[in-house]
Order: C-alpha cells, then structure tokens, then sequence
C-alpha cells in the first residue's frame, strides 16, 4: 500500500469519526435524555432543560434557587400569574448556601437576565450532605469555572457520553433516573408534597430533605462539603453582589416552618443555643450592605399555623407553596415587607418560641 493510500484511508476515517461524533451529539441534544453526569444529578439536568424551553417561549423575569425549601416551596407558576412576570424554580433539595452561590455567579448569571433572584436560605450554610459536592465537582461546575468555561460547558454538554450509557436506558427498555414531576416551572411535586404529611419531626441529623443522587453507580452518603464555612459566606456575597451590581433585586426568604417546630424540635433547641446566631448576623450585614430585601417567613401567621400547608414539619406542601408564593408575589409587586418578618430573627420567631415556652421559661436566644 502506497504512502498517499495510507493517508486518504486515515483522512476517510476521521471524517467518518467526526460524523459519528457529530451526529451522535446532534442527536443527543434533541432527545429527550438529559445529561445527568455532566450536571452531577439528575435533578439539576431536568431542571436546566425545563429552564431553557421556558426561556425560548420568553425570558425567565424571577429565579427562585435554595434547598428543598425552595424546590417544593415556591410555586413558579403561580407566581407567574399573580404578577405577570415569569418565574421558574431552580431549587435543589439538599443542596447548600456553597452550591447555590456557584450555581447562580457561575451559571445563572452568565445565562440568564433576570429582574430578580428569590433565595431561600437554610438555617445553616454549609450541610454534611453529599449533594451539594456531588454538584459542585460535576464537570459542568468545573467547566464553568474555567477561563473558557462557557465555551467548553456548551461545548461538552452535548456530548453522548454525559447522558445515559447503557443501551437498555438509551432504548427505553430501562431508567435508572427516577421519573421526578417536575412542571414546566421547575416546582417538584411529588406524592408526598401534594398532600399533608403526619408532621412527624424530622431525623436529628436532617437539615434538608433530599438525598444523593446515583451518578454512574456512585453514592456519596458520607461526604463533608469541600468547602469551609468562610469559603462559601464569601462565594454567597460575591454572588449577591454581582447580582446587585447588575440592577437585579435579590431576596432572601426564610420559608415558614410548621408553629410546631417552635414548640419542641431540633430547630427550637438549636434556636435557644444560638446555633444560628453567628450565620445570622452575617446575613443581617449583606443585607444591609448590598441593599437585599429580607423576607422571615420561618413563622407566619398566614401559614404556620396550617398543618394542612406542610408534608413535614419544615417543608411546604402544595397548599402550603401556593400560599406562602402568594405572599411573595404581593411583596414583589410592591407590598411592604412586614416589620415582624424583616429581622433575624423576627419578632414572630421570637413571639413563637415564648408561647411555646414550658410554663415558666423565657427564651434566651442569645442576643
């Protein structure tokens, strides 16, 4: 075989390798399966793609991010509707400050053009939880940190090998991801959330509900956040401030909690122990700082009270979203913030926990 056969015979073959390669992406990208390792979870990936056929119908006004607070919490739709302005629920249950922070500076605010970012905040910033680091170290979070990083995450997203990769899946025959309900605003609404739950409180060592997801086989259920507290307050501030730099309003909501929580639980020892105390100070200062509206909902008259609102002590049905987003809506249109839900804590936290006190007792929150 002569030296010029040789090289058109090469040349053929990577042409033909780049069909293939194209044509697989190409076709990748139209189907219906998402890139679930490339975003490091199944929910992410769902939830991105929904964003994006929202965005080409129009432009998405209001992101809602945050925990499992946020993700059964927020009713996008509804909020939609009551103010006119298009909203989707980016929320990932049992996901922290760290992620959210990196989700919005090095993705939401490089894709996207909101008026507005609604952030439900958990009660501590970083969790044990293997999640948010199942995420934060996806190659789309890694891509995106990258000096070329919007570049090679369009680039990479479409490629085969991110999404499902065994024939069963690609056939239909098998999922390994779990068919989640997602609407077409982002909201989960699962069987649980449809309806009230027993208010059993929640495990001692739960902060979010939600648990790893399966990416290739691998569980990371013992996993420590990568980041330090330090290091996420400081992503968590950066990302606010960009925002605030860019002329987009940031809220941060405290979602209500069942009056019960205030009663007897977890939440209400670590209240009393001031647990939460120096993380709230911070927040206090970024509020002040860069001119945030703070909405404290963690104890709302129109909401707690409710057991029919909520699946879990801590966490909103759908009655209980549609209700609490009906608030929200009010305040992005215009409604004053109320003094009692404008502090950490607030006043109706405050008043909470006394009337729940044991006869006798007067909280110490540690102020």
């Amino acid at each position: 075989m002569s030296f010029r056969s040789s090289t058109s015979s090469f040349r053929r073959s990577l042409l033909l390798g780049a069909v293939l390669v194209l044509g697989g992406g190409w076709a990748a990208e139209r189907s219906e399966i998402e890139p679930v390792a490339f975003f490091g979870g199944w929910k992410l990936a769902r939830k991105v793609r929904a964003l994006e056929e929202l965005e080409r119908s129009r432009p998405v006004d209001v992101l809602a991010i945050g925990p499992s607070y946020v993700d059964t919490g927020f009713d996008a739709r509804l909020f939609s509707e009551r103010t006119g302005k298009a909203a989707f629920n980016l929320g990932i249950a049992g996901t922290d400050l760290y992620f959210q922070a990196l989700l919005l500076r090095d993705f939401l605010l490089r894709t996207c053009a909101p008026e507005a970012i609604v952030w439900g905040i958990g009660d501590v910033p970083l969790t044990r939880r293997g999640i948010s680091e199942q995420y934060v170290d996806s190659p789309a979070m890694r891509q995106l940190r990258q000096p070329l990083g919007r570049w090679l995450f369009d680039l990479e997203r479409r490629l085969p090998h991110y999404r499902k990769r065994r024939l069963a899946e690609w056939c239909g025959w098998e999922r390994s991801v779990p068919e989640l309900p997602i609407d077409d605003f982002g909201l989960t609404r699962t069987a649980k959330v449809l309806g009230a739950g027993s208010l059993e409180p929640a495990p001692e060592t739960e902060e979010e509900s939600g648990d790893e997801e399966d990416v290739g086989g691998a569980h990371r259920s013992d996993a420590i956040p990568a980041a330090d507290i330090g290091q996420a307050l400081a992503c968590f501030e950066e990302a606010i401030r960009l925002a605030r730099e860019r002329g987009i309003a940031v809220y941060l909501v405290l979602t209500p909690y069942h009056e019960s929580v205030f009663a007897q639980s977890n939440y209400r020892r670590d209240m009393l122990r001031g647990r939460y105390d120096a993380f709230r100070r911070r927040l206090t200062g970024i509020v002040r700082q860069h001119g945030v509206i703070l909405v404290n909902l963690r104890s709302c008259a129109a909401v707690s009270p409710e057991a029919g609102f909520f699946f879990e002590p801590k966490h909103l049905n759908e009655r209980g979203a549609a209700a609490t987003t009906g608030i929200l809506a009010q305040i992005f249109q215009g409604e004053p913030v109320q003094a009692s839900w404008s502090t950490l804590p607030s006043p109706a936290e405050l008043r909470a926990l006394q009337e729940h006190a044991p006869p006798g007792a007067a909280p110490d929150t540690g102020k």
